[in-house]
């Protein structure tokens, strides 16, 4: 019988984070989830930690998987944390740590927060949500690539306004 070989994770990555990387990278299917703790360790103590949605963009990186032709992305992540700036940081270590370059987290705020500030959220993006605070992660819900002429329209309206 023919042995198959499939290439393995590089030495400083897990196997968990080199399949989430593999999926990425040849798949639009989202969400992608990066756990930071096992959810038995999450389920163990009752924590303070919040869920806060945060755009981040990122840029172009050797290996980042991102469609050719463009520039780089907006990811649009749930991720737990006891603040928002522990969230940011989280997040921006797993997508540095997936070989993404970000650029810019802009956070919207917690759930509450959002719905105080009128937001009209989904029921899949509450069970998102939910998802992240149970298993204690940070969630890709949605990537959109971003090109030049993206670019160049987010500068006009900059200058306009």
């Amino acid at each position: 019988m023919p042995r198959v070989v499939v290439p393995g994770p590089k030495k400083h990555e897990t196997p968990d984070l080199w399949l989430v990387k593999r999926r990425l990278a040849k798949t639009t299917e989202f969400p992608v989830i990066w756990r930071r703790k096992g959810p038995e360790l999450a389920e163990k103590k009752q924590s303070r930690q919040q869920v806060y949605t945060l755009l981040v963009q990122v840029g172009r990186k050797a290996g980042d998987g991102l469609p050719k032709g463009s520039t780089g992305a907006a990811l649009m992540c749930y991720a737990s944390g006891v603040d928002e700036a522990e969230a940011v940081r989280e997040t921006v270590a797993i997508l540095k740590q997936a070989d993404l370059a970000p650029l810019d987290v802009t956070g919207y705020g917690t759930l509450a927060e959002r719905e105080d500030q009128g937001h009209d959220i989904a029921q899949d993006e509450r069970a998102l949500m939910q998802r992240a605070l149970d298993e204690n992660s940070v969630i890709v819900a949605q990537m959109t690539p971003l090109t030049e002429k993206d670019q160049k329209r987010h500068a006009d309206e900059d200058r306009l306004s």
